[in-house]
C-alpha cells in the first residue's frame, strides 16, 4: 500500500492498461464529478465487495485522501498486492491533469 499523487497517477494511467481506479466516496459526492474510468464502491461497502474486484494495480480515491487510505488498508488486508491511494484533494484533480467526468 502506497500513497500516490495526481501527477504520478497520470503517469501510471498512461503506462498501465490494467490500472483500476476505485472511488470510495458517497453517492452524492460522486454525482459532483469523478475520475474517468473509475468504479464506484463507497467505503462502507468495500469490505463486502472487495472479493468482486480483480486486476492490479488498484488506486483508491476520495475527496481528500483519508478514506482512500482506509480503503487501501482494507484491500491490502484482503490480499491485494499493488494498492495505492490518491493523496491529491479533489479540488485539484483537473489542475493536476486528471480527467474528471461531470
Amino acid at each position: 500500500m502506497q500513497p500516490i499523487n495526481a501527477q504520478e497517477l497520470v503517469l501510471e494511467i498512461n503506462r498501465s492498461k490494467e490500472l483500476r481506479l476505485i472511488d470510495v466516496r458517497e453517492h452524492g459526492e460522486r454525482a459532483l464529478g469523478y475520475l474517468a474510468n473509475s468504479q464506484h464502491i463507497p467505503l462502507n461497502e468495500l469490505s463486502t465487495k472487495a472479493k468482486s474486484l480483480s486486476g492490479s494495480p488498484l488506486v483508491t480515491y476520495c475527496r481528500s485522501g483519508v478514506r482512500a487510505k482506509k480503503a487501501a488498508e482494507i484491500l491490502t488486508a484482503a490480499g491485494f498486492k499493488a494498492v495505492f491511494y490518491l493523496t491529491t484533494h479533489s479540488d485539484d484533480w483537473e489542475k493536476e491533469g486528471l480527467s474528471v467526468v461531470r
